[in-house]
């Protein structure tokens, strides 16, 4: 066998060896140990690796070079051994700062909202209180199998998951605190995976993952990660949701996981996504979402300690006085001023300051004002500082002006922002440049091709801010540079607010909106705010998002000093407190948060202060409640430690809910134990105890509630289906069946009781709890999807059953029959009742999804439905977020076809048929492929060109256009011509006419 050289090498760096210390733990000489280090790869007998491996506390094999798992998992380490430093202004030859060294540990906050209601719903106070404890993200991957991790731009969530890929692709997790399970991590970046999908839509999850790597032979590999899957040894990594902004793009990623995630129930997933716009997507069963928080002032001094030893080559433990000085004078400049050191709670953005330290800039107080920096730094310092150090290439230097290079990315910029492209073709991109120098900057056609060249390659080997996405796919380096120079495009406009209101409210859009804002003067930014304040559509003033991009603004710094207009936020922002729907309350106290470290902080103490204040008037207890917990714990800087929620609090909650005279403090208990039912057996007896021997029903529901993400454990299984079959109240028999439905999945047994209870006669809420603890058994089973279906249109059957049905149906309703049509029927009923309101919130659901197309949906009747509701859950309020923010997206979302009517509608009137052939109309074309287009007219190429150039850049594209007038092609296919022949008898996707007229220019 051969031996991984390299991987022994980076393995004994990390762990500190030396080759004397290695050959004394495997047993083996230290000039055995040093040839092994001279070379890639060794050959060695098997006996010698497996000595080496168990040395280093690896599985045996392990080193092994032919080994498929090694390949595959040294590949991984090798993909995200540094940080990705790319776009943040470093120079591409300095060295990298390693993974290990310098990662800054996220801390996570379950989200308040998302999912399904539940039938425990006088349990949500509890439940959210358990949830909103600050912890780090690896404890959070020990709670919950499957995440949605969301946070702002730049909060460190890419970064997350490729030190997690390393991690377990090294099997260091337990040594890093994550889970010590032996996972196979499989990273894909979603946008990847969504081009995947574009050429075909039967495209391997494995395979997209492999093609990132450094992998030769893919196929076996793919097949062993298959096997793994299997196993429930893998976690998928998925990362960004938000970089698929096209609905019907992201419906497509959506299908493709959902099949995925659930044949392989036992694997670990994280999908990464901004919140902004974020739908929670029914992928499978439990779902934890968690939000990221900023970077404690702990983790920001020591990622700046870690920053400045790499930058002096040693370890971080080393003392240096350099380092310390550097790190000092950094520190103080950050936490000296509340803004800046609110901003450094971000990762990328405490990167970009430790670099423009770095350089030797002031630190700025405002993101525009550090993505000014970064403009300044990175675009032309680190330039100039290498011109002047003789190693810029004499044929490569910029004959640009700094202003021209940014004139040019700020277009770009704004035309990826408008046609909802992150990705560019290189030679499109080089193209897109050579016609801006050339038609906006006047250059001579040679002078323009060359500059355009050097351009393309200084911002993506000089600065860094384009990169290499895909094979020759460019795209920015981060999505928040493309919105930041999309901004300035806007700002450069003669009426710049004219130019944002069609995007004012489009979720894509909103850090746009955010970063104009705060570079607007101080006439024009209170304008921009009324504009905001003033949304024509009836659902967005409902849900007051004008209101809340407002806030969001100010706190990233829009000049508003007009007392008359500060007043009106405060009475506007201050009424929320009366309102029902949580979740306006809970958005606006996170920006008035934010507002507490500017010049506003009077204005944000007082909004906040009288905001409870209306809540605890207007609003019911609980509610009020939450919102004062929401802010404390938001205010919280530090979250707690392992230690904090170690053993000692578990045995305190133990004992609250065996002993506790309250039976909402033993409820409380139970949600809270709830939390780490699947990382200990002693929590998971001590609650099957407890559900024994309570006597209260209500505590026995909210202990069921707290097994369910266990219940496929064999004693929980048992416990649970016990409680379904015997237990006397039928609220607890409900909850224990819907937290049975992931053991119900695979076991016949359960099953069948579930059955049987739905066939019967009987009511009540136990009926219900079998229909919702079936939900998973549904996909493929006929006779079931039957069943259900006949219990829901049953208008004699208990309500509380026919919405159980329902939600245990949603995942089929858009491939039946009649199945959207029917439940559409149900919210046209007079009667607000709660088979409506579930009813919208499906339909809804299936909309944002892209399950469901929204020309058979009744929308508007939807949001009526959703917005009488009188007492709303928070899921309701995610449903009608999700509907008003698809119908925005869709606004500005053509279909291919569409766009090339449009390109060209000029010549309309000259032509007769227009169609798309060859690969694209067969759906087999690649990533390189063009677009092959046929026109038959009155018309030539030298004038169809210009509008073809265009739509080569909208689409992302190469346009192949083959142009016939009608009497050529008739002539060609009376004279049997191949080409034509084969155009003729091959797919067609057409543009203009169909085949009727198609037939008609051929006689």
């Amino acid at each position: 066998m051969r031996l991984d050289g390299q991987k022994l090498r980076t393995l004994m760096e990390e762990r500190s060896l030396t080759q004397a210390e290695l050959g004394t733990r495997a047993s083996l000489a230290r000039p055995t140990i040093g040839r092994l280090l001279q070379n890639a790869s060794t050959q060695i007998h098997a006996n010698t690796e497996r000595k080496l491996s168990q040395a280093l506390g690896l599985p045996i094999g392990s080193l092994d070079a032919d080994n498929l798992s090694t390949q595959y998992l040294s590949a991984v380490a090798r993909a995200h051994e540094a940080l990705d430093l790319t776009g943040l202004g470093l120079i591409q030859d300095r060295e990298p700062i390693p993974m290990d060294l310098a990662y800054a540990p996220l801390s996570v906050r379950r989200r308040l909202m998302g999912g399904n209601c539940e039938p425990r719903a006088h349990d949500r106070s509890i439940q959210m209180r358990a949830e909103q404890t600050a912890m780090p993200l690896s404890r959070a991957l020990e709670l919950s199998k499957s995440i949605f991790l969301l946070g702002p731009p730049g909060s460190g969530k890419t970064t997350s998951l490729r030190h997690i890929a390393r991690a377990y692709a090294q099997g260091r997790q337990e040594e890093l605190l994550y889970p010590k399970s032996q996972l196979v991590p499989v990273v894909v970046r979603l946008a990847s995976l969504a081009e995947h999908l574009q050429i075909d839509k039967r495209a391997d999850l494995f395979a997209v993952a492999i093609s990132e790597l450094e992998l030769h032979d893919s196929e076996p590999t793919v097949a062993w990660l298959h096997a793994c899957a299997s196993s429930g040894n893998v976690l998928f990594l998925l990362d960004g949701l938000d970089e698929v902004p096209d609905p019907d793009q992201q419906a497509l990623v959506l299908e493709c996981l959902r099949p995925i995630l659930r044949k392989y129930k036992e694997a670990c997933a994280v999908i990464t996504s901004r919140e902004v716009g974020f739908d929670f997507p029914n992928l499978r069963p439990h779902f934890d979402v968690y939000l990221v928080e900023p970077l404690t002032r702990s983790v920001i001094e020591k990622f700046i300690g870690t920053w400045q030893a790499s930058r002096h080559h040693h370890p971080p433990s080393r003392k240096c006085k350099s380092c310390e000085q550097d790190g000092n004078r950094l520190q103080h400049a950050i936490f000296e001023n509340s803004q800046i050191s609110a901003l450094a709670g971000n990762p990328m953005i405490l990167t970009i300051l430790c670099l423009l330290h770095e350089a030797g800039a002031a630190l700025p107080q405002r993101r525009c004002e550090l993505y000014e920096k970064i403009s300044e730094t990175f675009l032309f310092c680190w330039e100039e500082k290498k011109r002047k150090a003789g190693a810029a290439a004499s044929d490569r230097a910029l004959t640009l002006e700094n202003r021209e290079v940014l004139w040019a990315l700020e277009s770009l910029a704004l035309h990826m922002q408008e046609n909802d492209i992150t990705l560019f073709p290189r030679f499109l991109l080089l193209q897109y440049f050579n016609t801006f120098l050339r038609d906006e900057l006047g250059l001579e056609a040679d002078d323009a091709r060359l500059a355009a060249d050097t351009l393309t390659w200084s911002l993506q080997a000089r600065s860094g801010l384009l990169r290499e996405l895909g094979p020759e796919r460019y795209g920015f380096s981060h999505r928040a540079f493309q919105e930041y120079f999309a901004a300035r495009a806007i700002l450069a406009h003669p009426d710049p607010l004219d130019r944002l209101r069609p995007y004012l409210y489009h979720p894509g859009w909103h850090e746009v909106v955010r970063l104009v804002a705060a570079q607007l003067d101080r006439r024009r930014a209170p304008q921009l705010i009324r504009m905001l304040l003033d949304d024509p559509d009836p659902t967005g003033r409902f849900l007051n998002r004008g209101l809340l991009l407002a806030l969001e603004c100010l706190a990233d710094g829009a000049p508003i000093h007009e007392k008359e207009l500060l007043d009106e936020l405060h009475i506007r922002t201050i009424d929320l407190g009366k309102t029902k729907w949580l979740g306006l309350p809970l958005s606006a106290i996170g920006s008035l948060l934010e507002l507490e470290t500017t010049r506003l902080r009077a204005f944000a103490s007082e909004t906040l202060d009288q905001l409870l204040e209306v809540a605890r008037q207007y609003s019911e207890p609980e509610q009020a409640d939450l919102l004062e917990f929401a802010v404390n714990s938001t205010a919280s800087a530090n979250p707690p430690s392992d230690a904090a929620i170690g053993s000692r609090t578990i045995g305190a909650l133990v004992q609250c809910l065996h002993e506790d005279e309250s039976a909402d403090e033993r409820g409380s208990a139970a949600a809270l134990l709830g939390a780490h039912a699947a990382s200990g057996t002693k929590v998971r007896e001590e609650l099957i105890r407890a559900l024994t021997k309570e006597m209260e029903p209500d505590v026995r529901g909210s202990i069921a509630w707290a097994l369910r993400s266990v219940a496929h454990r064999r004693d929980v299984k048992e416990a649970l289906f016990a409680g379904f079959k015997s237990d006397h109240d039928q609220s607890v028999r409900e909850t224990c069946a819907v937290a049975l439905a992931t053991a119900a999945r695979h076991d016949r047994v359960i099953q069948g009781e579930f059955v049987s209870v739905l066939s019967s006669r009987n009511n009540g809420s136990c009926k219900a709890g079998a229909a919702r603890g079936l939900q998973l058994c549904v996909e493929d089973d006929e006779e079931l999807q039957q069943l259900l279906w006949s219990r829901l249109e049953d208008a004699k059957e208990e309500e509380l059953v026919r919405i159980a049905c329902l939600w245990a149906l949603e995942e089929v309703l858009a491939s039946r029959s009649h199945g959207l049509n029917g439940v559409a029927a149900l919210i046209t009923q007079p009667e607000n009742t709660l088979l409506v309101r579930v009813a919208a919130q499906i339909l809804a659901r299936l909309a944002r999804a892209g399950k469901a197309e929204w020309t058979r949906l009744p929308i508007e009747k939807i949001e009526q439905v959703l917005i009488s509701i009188e007492d709303p859950c928070p899921h309701e309020f995610d449903a009608l977020c999700s509907l008003i923010d698809g119908r925005e997206r869709r606004k500005f979302v053509l279909a291919r076809e569409k766009r090339i009517e449009n390109a060209l509608s000029e010549f309309d009137a000259r032509l007769e048929v227009v169609f798309i052939f060859g690969s694209a109309a067969k759906l087999e074309q690649d990533r390189e492929s063009d677009l092959d287009l046929m026109v038959i007219g009155d018309v030539s190429l030298r004038d169809l060109t210009p509008a073809l150039k265009r739509l080569e850049l909208e689409l992302g594209r190469q346009m192949n256009a083959v142009i016939y007038s009608k009497e050529e092609w008739s002539s060609r296919l009376k004279e049997r011509n191949p080409f034509a022949l084969n155009v003729w008898n091959g797919e067609k996707i057409f543009v203009k006419g169909g085949q009727h007229e198609l037939a008609a220019v051929a006689r």
